[in-house]
């Protein structure tokens, strides 16, 4: 049994956090919950004094579930990169009831957030980017299999999402987009390529 008071003359944080997961399928979001807690039991600067888990609950068409820790973090600023870490939802600081910093600590810490910022900010533009080809080469892929679907034979809007995969609704504002373009026709409910 940790003796909290004993930790906390020692610098100690004690702290309730909640960590949420929302996924599918509904074992996945539980598992994740256990994985993430036995994660943060593993580290030896955090103590986690208990852990109480909800119920899974369906959230439209995904599950949705928590796991609330009552912790102790080795420091403060261990308990702010877990919270950088792993995204709690709410974090309740119990004692001490007064934080001081250094100066010297607080330009740190700030120092190395910058740095996980700028590294963060690195990752979303090279994912940004990647998205982007991704996202193009997606639309190249969808005309060419639609003007390969329409080359031979007129084809409805139902047959070409039979064809593609892709749900009606989905698929009608590409199909608009080839219209304007010029390089398909719409006669009556039947799709056909611009004949040049």
């Amino acid at each position: 049994m940790v003796n909290i008071k004993e930790k906390l003359n020692e610098g100690w944080v004690h702290s309730r956090i909640i960590i949420e997961v929302l996924g599918k399928p509904e074992d996945h979001v539980d598992k994740a919950l256990h994985v993430c807690a036995d994660n943060i039991k593993k580290d030896k600067e955090i103590m986690v004094i208990s852990e109480d888990y909800s119920k899974i609950d369906p959230q439209e068409s995904l599950f949705s579930g928590f796991v609330e820790l009552e912790i102790l973090t080795k420091t403060l600023m261990k308990l702010v990169w877990f919270c950088y870490d792993y995204l709690p939802s709410s974090v309740e600081i119990i004692d001490p009831q007064t934080i001081h910093f250094k100066n010297s600590e607080f330009s740190n810490y700030l120092n190395e957030l910058q740095i996980r910022l700028h590294h963060l900010g690195e990752e979303l533009k090279v994912a940004k980017q990647a998205n982007r080809i991704l996202e193009a080469n997606g639309h190249n892929l969808l005309r060419n299999l639609v003007f390969q679907c329409i080359k031979d034979e007129d084809r409805t809007l139902s047959q070409l999402s039979d064809f593609t995969g892709i749900g009606e609704k989905d698929l009608e504002p590409f199909l608009n987009i080839y219209i304007e373009k010029g390089g398909v026709v719409k006669k009556e409910d039947k799709y056909s390529l611009v004949r040049r």
